[in-house]
This record gives structure tokens, sequence and C-alpha cells, in this order.
């Protein structure tokens, strides 16, 4: 949905000189940031009869379990970046090794490039839903969703189909920017 008003001076800057949307990103619009800072976005469903469970919640949600989650694959994500950083990547300009060994190793190194993607999104994904950022409301079971700043789906990516899917599920906020 548009912007209602043209926002205040202070809303203006506050959105501009957010730490998480200028430092660590990811990126959100002015309409996100704003229904964060008045509590907006917290309200639990369209229609508060439609779940047994909308009453419980009307207060925010917890973020220690999407904390909890993104901090451990953020860690996954690192332990398997620095494991692939010892892993000759010399050898594929060696043509002394076959052809399959090195088509493995630029398998191998391509993953050791793209987890150091994975893990500073995934953390910098973390660090916004510490601060309450992200939530985007609540799936069809009354559960709290929080991928409003989530830049990466892992498996989506990395089992991607075609082309297309791969596009959408790589820096998804930067896409969905580029759609807008």
């Amino acid at each position: 949905a548009p912007l209602r008003s043209i926002p205040s001076l202070l809303e203006y800057f506050s959105y501009n000189f957010n730490f998480h949307s200028i430092l660590i990103g990811p990126g959100y619009t002015i309409r996100e940031h704003l229904a964060f800072m008045d509590g907006s976005n917290l309200t639990p469903l369209d229609n508060p009869n439609q779940f047994a469970r909308a009453k419980e919640h009307s207060k925010e949600p917890s973020t220690l379990i999407p904390v909890a989650k993104k901090s451990l694959l953020s860690l996954i994500y690192m332990a398997a970046y620095l494991y692939l950083g010892n892993y000759p990547h010399r050898t594929l300009l060696d043509e002394s090794f076959n052809m399959p060994y090195r088509l493995l190793m630029v398998l191998v190194v391509g993953m050791r490039l793209k987890l150091g993607f994975h893990f500073i999104w995934t953390l910098s994904d973390c660090v916004n839903n510490a601060a309450g950022l992200g939530f985007s409301g609540y799936d069809a079971h009354g559960n709290a969703v929080w991928d409003l700043t989530t830049n990466l789906d892992f498996l989506r990516f990395e089992f991607a189909m075609n082309p297309r899917i791969i596009a959408n599920e790589w820096n998804i906020t930067t896409a969905r920017w580029l759609r807008r």
C-alpha cells in the first residue's frame, strides 16, 4: 500500500539514517519503517475472528526463536566458509588434474564464495529481527512470520530448477525493490 501522507522531517531522517538500513541492510521501504516505528506492523490479522489464536498475538511477538535460528544458521555458514577457505583452489589452474576433479573444484570454490554472502545476509537478518524489524505478520496457523528483511532462502536458491527462481531467491529485498 502506498504512503497516505508525506512523512515528517524527523520520520524521513529516521528512515534514512537508521542503522539497520544503512550499515547492515537489508533495505526496506519507508512504509515498513513507519509501521515499525508506530507499532502498526503488529496488528495481528485483518479479521480477528478468522483464527482462534488471534487475541494471543495482539502484543509484540517474541524475537527469541527467529534470532536463535538465524544465529545458528549464520554460524553454520561461517564455519563452512572457513572450512572451504582452506581448500586448494589453485588446483583449478593445474592441468595435471583431470577434468572431473577440476569441475568439482569449480563447484566447491563457487559454493565458498556464496557462503560468504549467505553468512552476512543471515547475520544482518538476525540483527534486524533482534531489533524488532522484519516481522511481516502471521501465517495461516497464527504463528509469527519474520521474513520481511530476509535476503536469502538457502534451500530454494541452491536447489532452484530454473534461473527465475535463482534470481528471486538471491538478494530477495533488492529484487523486491527493483520490481517496485
